[in-house]
């Protein structure tokens, strides 16, 4: 796993990082075009703003708004190892039986991604993440891209392919799109009560544990900035380590003595304040400040220190520390207390069609037998017994079982990954799929981060197919 951290961005000394602020970036306005917002890329500075400073254009000290920062790809591979453990625990060892009894084999249609209420959305790569994994055949087409702002009633993204492995997929992608988009719809709020003020709104890691890279992807989504990622990128001094350290003169000496490291003191009162600022401060976070406490640490500073309010800060009352002239407001009410946003997943009647000849990935032709407790068969399917791509699957499948059930995964047509398969796995410390082999590995490397034209997922595996999720 690769993070940027800040210790990567120069070489400085222990003098440097305590004497010379880093640069920072500023809040802009959240945009409410589709495809205009990406999570991860840097806000435009306001003409006039004192980012992350003391507040108003007196601020002389910044700061990075975004402490703590993950690339891409790394966002991209939390998505995929949520979505597994999420698709694992919804179907254990079964798969959707529900849809198997309900929903004739190889029928297809279309669902709607439709908006019950107002907010921003966040969260569409994870959606389509979810139906790759439980069948290739899903197409998953968005209409709206994170920090889109949306209406009730708005259609979010169009799902298409076999029905069953749509209804297998809904509730887990509605989960996580429901919940990031409620942080991105909660984030927008305090940004927006804020709005032409120049105070930013950052997170904190009060996250859902592991999702944190989602959550703070949906805290960009919505226009809001991430403090640090977690403890490894930023020193953040608190009362604890006050008590520890036997005062907040040797915590602040020693955590400013850290090269390279971005250090943030945390005060509670206003008589610590200049002794942090004594101490050789620069960025200090007020924990439980009232507004007019702030105000006052506002102009005792004087521009000296970057300061950021904290502490069960509302929506009713974020304004008045933004007035107060305090550069950021954390809030870790915007993760772990905000409210799912309504989206429901609408199949249309009319576009569904009647079962392909092809058979589907999930079989019913052993529902009620006790088979699918059996592990998979020893002898397992070579790489050279299956179909090449493209070829007539019901040619390979005439002898052999169509069993989804069979130990395993989301149309697991022999009931689970080949014991070849199984062989080249790493071992238990991995996460367990639903047929309890090893969820996130490369089954050709055993690289559990790699990805494989064979799939991700060991429990995916197809015995007569060429990639997961096909017959």
């Amino acid at each position: 796993m690769r993070w940027r951290r800040h210790d990567e961005q120069g070489d400085q000394t222990a003098d440097d990082a305590a004497a010379v602020p880093q640069t920072s970036d500023a809040p802009g306005p959240g945009s409410d075009d589709a495809g205009a917002m990406d999570p991860w890329a840097d806000h435009d500075v306001p003409p006039g703003a004192a980012a992350g400073g003391a507040g108003g254009h007196a601020a002389r000290v910044e700061v990075e708004l975004d402490l703590g920062a993950v690339e891409p790809d790394e966002l991209s591979r939390a998505v995929r190892r949520a979505v597994a453990r999420a698709l694992a625990e919804d179907l254990g060892d079964r798969g959707d039986v529900t849809s198997i009894a309900t929903v004739p084999a190889g029928m297809t249609g279309t669902a709607e991604l439709v908006a019950r209420a107002g907010g921003v959305v966040a969260g569409g790569d994870v959606v389509r993440a979810v139906f790759e994994q439980v069948d290739v055949r899903v197409t998953v087409e968005m209409a709206v891209s994170d920090g889109a702002r949306v209406e009730g009633g708005d259609v979010l993204g169009t799902i298409s392919g076999p029905l069953r492995s749509i209804l297998t997929g809904e509730r887990t992608a509605l989960n996580f799109l429901c919940h990031l988009s409620g942080i991105a719809t909660r984030t927008r709020a305090f940004v927006d009560a804020v709005d032409g003020t120049g105070c930013a709104i950052r997170d904190t890691r009060k996250t859902t544990p592991g999702l944190r890279l989602l959550e703070k992807a949906a805290v960009r989504a919505g226009g809001g900035h991430n403090h640090r990622i977690g403890l490894y990128d930023a020193i953040l001094v608190k009362d604890n380590h006050v008590a520890a350290a036997g005062g907040i003169g040797p915590a602040v000496e020693n955590a400013l003595a850290r090269p390279g490291v971005h250090v943030q003191v945390e005060v509670s009162r206003l008589d610590q304040l200049e002794e942090a600022l004594q101490l050789g401060a620069t960025d200090i976070l007020l924990d439980n400040f009232t507004p007019e406490e702030v105000r006052q640490a506002v102009q005792r500073v004087d521009g000296r220190a970057a300061l950021e309010a904290s502490g069960t800060i509302s929506l009713d009352d974020v304004a008045r520390y933004a007035a107060a002239g305090v550069g950021r407001v954390a809030v870790g009410g915007i993760t772990h207390s905000a409210p799912n946003l309504d989206i429901a997943l609408d199949v249309r009647t009319e576009a569904l069609e009647a079962p392909a000849p092809l058979a589907s990935v999930w079989s019913d032709d052993e529902i009620g037998k006790d088979t699918w407790l059996q592990p998979p068969a020893a002898s397992g399917t070579s790489d050279e017994a299956r179909p090449a791509p493209g070829a007539d699957a019901r040619d390979a499948t005439a002898d052999a079982p169509t069993d989804a059930l069979g130990g395993g995964a989301p149309g697991d047509a022999d009931g689970g990954a080949s014991a070849d398969a199984d062989a080249q796995l790493p071992g238990d410390d991995e996460l367990e799929g639903p047929s309890g082999a090893p969820a996130f590995v490369d089954a050709a490397t055993g690289d559990p981060d790699a990805p494989s034209e064979s799939g991700l997922f060991a429990w995916r595996e197809r015995q007569l197919g060429e990639q997961p999720g096909r017959d």
